[in-house]
């Protein structure tokens, strides 16, 4: 009984997540390998805006299972983690449940986007996408201003730490 249940469970949460949302138009990730391997590979400097808004990825693709802006996360989901991991982890959630391919740089922000998320009200968040908009966390207070200096995406954590891509352009 208790495995019967436990494939439904698991095909349930297989089929709910990320079918009718449109594909992400960004550089794919290598088919073979871990973010880990790709993050060593090399750090490229800052190209310009994301190929996706990481928040709108997240509510077309993640939202399902983890709610509106991941209201279901656990409180301090992201402290124990190193960004490794937690790039590990949102890695595995993109090719996995959410069936889609994304860049380095889109799987990084979109880690940063769960540190934000974890931060509660305190946190904010805010990228600038290819079609020229910016992407933002609702509550994020003047996401031009965080984006400042940055590169194309910011965000801060509980503590008011900025964290995000560094503009090596200046």
């Amino acid at each position: 009984m208790r495995i019967a249940a436990g494939c439904i469970l698991t095909l349930l949460f297989l089929s709910g997540c990320g079918d009718d949302a449109p594909q992400a138009d960004a550089d794919p990730q290598p088919a073979a390998g871990t973010i880990r391997e790709h993050a060593q590979s090399s750090i490229a400097p800052v190209t310009g805006p994301l190929a996706i808004g990481p928040v709108t990825f997240f509510q077309n693709y993640c939202a399902r299972c983890h709610g509106d802006y991941g209201w279901s996360f656990n409180a301090g989901y992201t402290a124990g983690l190193r960004d490794e991991e937690l790039l590990e982890r949102v890695h595995e959630m993109v090719v996995g449940p959410a069936q889609q391919r994304l860049g380095e740089r889109e799987i990084r922000a979109l880690a940063d986007l769960h540190r934000a998320i974890d931060a509660g009200d305190a946190g904010s968040f805010a990228a600038r996408t290819a079609d020229g908009s910016i992407d933002a966390l609702p509550g994020t207070k003047d996401p031009e201003a965080l984006l400042e200096g940055r590169g194309a995406w910011a965000g801060t954590d509980a503590s008011g730490r900025v964290f995000g891509e560094v503009d090596s352009r200046e």
